[in-house]
């Protein structure tokens, strides 16, 4: 888990530009990710999972994600 001073830095660090706090802090997660041994299709399979039964994400949002699971998995075993 984020500690509650990484929490405060990174809110911070949204509140000055979204997009612009966003990209680094996405490489940064996804390098993280790579170093420990999960791949971007895991990453995208966990918020295909966590917004499945979130109202505010529609449903088709979801489905572009569980595809995109798909294809990269299927482009890992050719």
């Amino acid at each position: 888990m984020i500690d509650t001073e990484e929490q405060k830095t990174i809110r911070w660090v949204l509140r000055i530009s979204r997009g612009e706090a966003l990209v680094p802090f996405v490489k940064d997660f996804l390098n993280l990710l790579n170093l420990e041994g999960f791949l971007l299709e895991d990453l995208l399979d966990a918020l295909s999972k966590a917004t499945l039964n979130q109202r505010a994400i529609p449903s088709s949002v979801v489905r572009h994600l569980e595809d995109a699971v798909a294809e990269l998995r299927t482009e890992a075993k050719s």
